[in-house]
């Protein structure tokens, strides 16, 4: 259980700086014209991500138990996938 807390301490400080450095990056990247609502949406993006997640996962967990849930995160990126990163064969 301790070890549990201190990887989940360690991942909250993680996590919890991926979200001021994105918004910073792309405030620096993306067109003035553009700035403060692509901000503002990887900003929402983030709290919006994290709420559908979590209605995703209710629904999932009772049908296919924990485990539905990882498939279905490694399914929905390769199911959004770019074709030019992963060129078809």
């Amino acid at each position: 259980m301790n070890e549990l807390i201190a990887v989940r301490f360690l991942a909250g400080i993680g996590l919890g700086g991926i979200i001021p450095n994105a918004v910073a990056m792309v405030g620096e990247y993306s067109p003035a014209r553009l700035r403060v609502t692509v901000m503002m949406v990887v900003s929402n993006g983030f709290t919006a991500g994290a709420a559908i997640g979590g209605f995703v996962a209710a629904a999932l967990i009772p049908a296919y138990g924990w485990r539905g849930v990882f498939y279905f995160g490694a399914a929905i990126p390769l199911a959004i996938r770019p074709d030019h990163v992963f060129p078809s064969a």
